[in-house]
């Protein structure tokens, strides 16, 4: 930054101050005795420009106006680099009123005492604090070498690293001890855990090992499916209770299509039950329902038993409706009906033939009587081979009057056949017409009904075997005289039986709810312990990687530091000591030690003398000035040096003043403060200070 003017009325010992068209390069040197208010114009240009001065703090501001003012004002115009050319104004009065603005070059202004703060900052790259540690020289600080406070080490980059650095090792303990205490608190909930530990009570999972949050999901869905499980019961069963006693009700009247719907609906109740109970995974537990599913499957092999003889006796009122000739049936390949006409062709003609056999027997009988007589009689005048004839006829035509008898005792037997034939068939008929009525609503009746009907039927048939299998098998036990009383009291025994190994069961799973919820909690605390753990354990890695790389940078960027300063030493300190001393060497606290061409070694200040100290001293504060602009970047600097000769003899201030304007190019506006110049001494602006004026005015401001 390059002051162009400033401007003050009514501000510490001026009542009016106007310093106009000052040159971007040159020493300004302020002159004058003790109280002349050389000092004045330093605290003058840090109050407009940051908003304190050196020996007031903000609060305190109202000490900086004339002591016979009510309130007063300071204007700077300066340039900054890139950022080119601003004003900055503030107004203050006793009352406390304070303003502050910022012009910027571009037209812009920034308001409030704060934000102007904020603002110029930010132009020059440093603030109050750096300024009087870098940029302006107070008389206290002439013997100093080292930048010992943090405003400098802040502006070398350093002391954020540092502060960081330390902060993070400063909290390294207290974060390793919050992740012991979180792992104990892990080892303990782990502990806890494993008291809850029983395979059926959380059964392993297959597959990889999960992380915190699936088991913390497992064991919430473990919970509420056993809830559901032990809710479930509450209506399985009674239902299972209900069906049961539906079915055996059935054993009275029940028909197959009733007893099938009772076994279907127990059946859906048990395996309801059975599924629950077969979720729970308790090996220790058994189902419970054993007893009653061998009843269901007995039942049930009966029921499959009967339906198979239902079958066979659909099939066989088919073939009765058949035979019978029933509209609608099957065409039988010969029905009754068929079969009478068959029989009434049949007795038909049994009868014509037997009525010719008659005729032709009496005809062969009479021809045969006559031929008898004739042959056998004499007869006069008959020739002997007619005689022979006749008797050979007679006795041929016996013969086939024999033949005609027997075919007509044949007939007679035919017929007398075919009446018992006729007959039977009208005995059949009946049969399958009773048979038909009795198997007619047969699927309806109860299954000892139908049973019954089966045994007062005339003709089994094919019924024959399907019966006896039926009778023979499962299906017997359900039409037994006393199967009502058997079926009643074994299904209240295995229901009771049911009921008491259910309370038991319900018992058992109300307690594992409750240990789920307990585990739930456990693991849910465990998740969060564990990822508070992982995250401190991170914390801790990234902590200690984050302060060993914050102390190595800070290293070495004191280190860069350093090797910037010492090369601006080596060339402002020979110019400051007419070349009797040329090296320096920074240590990484920014401490100075000198090179003894004496004692061949560096030494400290301690061991040099007083004059040389402080023109080190200076050297060493312009060259650390040099690079603290050079590091904020914002153009060329300008320094404030407040009596920088205090103790130098006539000989080194003549020296060093005539070194000033070539020191550095980052350095090109140098304002020093002192009493009296020495002689023949020159300078770009001459300030004289006097202790009477209350102004000081050059140049237009």
């Amino acid at each position: 930054m390059i002051v162009g003017s400033v401007r003050a009325h009514d501000i510490l010992k001026y009542q009016r101050l106007e310093l106009g068209g000052l040159p971007a390069a040159g020493v300004f040197m302020v002159s004058g005795p003790n109280e002349s208010g050389k000092s004045s114009i330093g605290e003058i240009l840090a109050l407009a420009l940051f908003g304190r001065t050196f020996a007031l703090e903000t609060a305190e501001l109202d000490k900086a106006i004339r002591w016979d003012a009510r309130g007063g004002s300071v204007e700077v115009d300066f340039s900054s680099g890139e950022n080119g050319t601003h004003k900055v104004v503030r107004e203050l009065d006793r009352d406390g009123r304070r303003s502050a603005t910022l012009h910027t070059e571009d037209g812009a202004e920034i308001r409030g005492w704060e934000a102007v703060n904020e603002a110029v900052a930010g132009l020059l790259g440093f603030g109050f604090s750096e300024y009087v540690e870098s940029f302006y020289l107070a008389r206290r600080d002439s013997i100093s070498t080292r930048a010992r406070t943090d405003a400098v080490r802040a502006m070398a980059g350093v002391l954020p690293l540092e502060q960081i650095a330390a902060e993070l090792a400063a909290e390294l303990p207290a974060i390793e001890e919050k992740s012991l205490e979180l792992a104990d608190q892990l080892l303990e909930i782990d502990e806890q855990l494993a008291r809850y530990s029983r395979d059926d009570l959380l059964p392993p999972q297959p597959g990889p090992a999960r992380g915190d949050e699936a088991l913390v999901a497992e064991a919430a869905e473990r919970r509420t499916a056993l809830g559901a499980t032990l809710g479930g019961f509450e209506t399985q069963l009674p239902e299972l209770q209900a069906a049961t006693r539906e079915l055996v009700s059935r054993a009275e009247d029940g028909s197959l299509e009733e007893w099938a719907a009772s076994a279907d609906r127990m059946e859906a109740a048990l395996d309801a039950i059975e599924e629950s109970v077969a979720f729970l995974g308790y090996d220790d537990v058994e189902a419970g329902t054993g007893r009653l599913s061998h009843l269901l499957k007995r039942i049930t092999e009966g029921l499959d038993g009967f339906d198979t003889l239902t079958k066979a006796v659909v099939k066989r009122r088919s073939e009765i409706a058949s035979l019978l000739g029933e509209a609608g049936s099957r065409e039988a390949a010969s029905n009754f009906d068929d079969q009478q006409a068959d029989l009434d062709e049949s007795k038909a003609k049994a009868r014509a033939g037997r009525t010719k056999l008659g005729r032709g027997m009496a005809v062969a009988g009479l021809a045969a009587v006559g031929c008898a007589v004739a042959g056998f009689l004499p007869i006069d005048g008959m020739d002997a081979n007619v005689v022979l004839g006749l008797r050979i006829g007679a006795v041929v035509l016996a013969a086939v009057g024999v033949f005609f008898f027997t075919k007509q005792r044949a007939a007679v037997t035919e017929l007398r056949r075919l009446g018992t034939a006729d007959a039977d068939l009208a005995s059949r008929r009946d049969a399958a017409e009773d048979d038909a009525n009795l198997l007619d609503g047969f699927t309806e009746q109860s299954l000892r009904q139908a049973h019954a009907s089966l045994a007062n039927l005339r003709a089994l048939g094919s019924l024959q075997q399907s019966v006896q299998e039926f009778r023979d098998g499962a299906g017997g036990r359900l039409v037994r005289p006393d199967v009502a009383e058997r079926l009643d009291s074994g299904a209240e025994d295995q229901l009771a039986v049911l009921d008491a190994h259910f309370t038991q069961l319900s018992a058992r799973i109300a307690s594992d709810v409750e240990a789920l919820g307990q585990i739930h909690e456990l693991r849910q605390s465990r998740s969060k312990l564990a990822a508070r753990r992982s995250a401190s354990a991170r914390q801790l890695e990234v902590s200690e990687l984050a302060r060993e790389l914050a102390a190595g940078a800070s290293k070495q960027i004191a280190f860069d530091f350093n090797n910037r300063t010492k090369q601006a030493l080596s060339r402002i300190l020979p110019s400051l000591t007419e070349g009797r001393y040329q090296y320096l060497r920074i240590e990484d606290d920014l401490s100075v030690r000198v090179f003894s061409s004496e004692k061949q070694d560096f030494v400290t200040f301690e061991e040099i003398s007083g004059g040389t100290q402080r023109q080190i001293a200076l050297a060493t504060r312009l060259a650390l000035s040099e690079t603290l602009a050079d590091r904020a970047d914002k153009g060329p600097q300008f320094v404030f040096l407040d009596e920088p000769f205090a103790y130098f003899d006539a000989q080194r201030t003549q020296s060093t003043l005539a070194a000033m304007p070539r020191l550095s190019e980052r350095l090109p506006q140098v304002w020093i403060a002192t009493q009296e110049p020495p002689p023949g001494t020159s300078s770009s602006v001459d300030l004289r200070c006097s202790v009477e004026s209350r102004e000081l005015s050059i140049g237009e401001a």
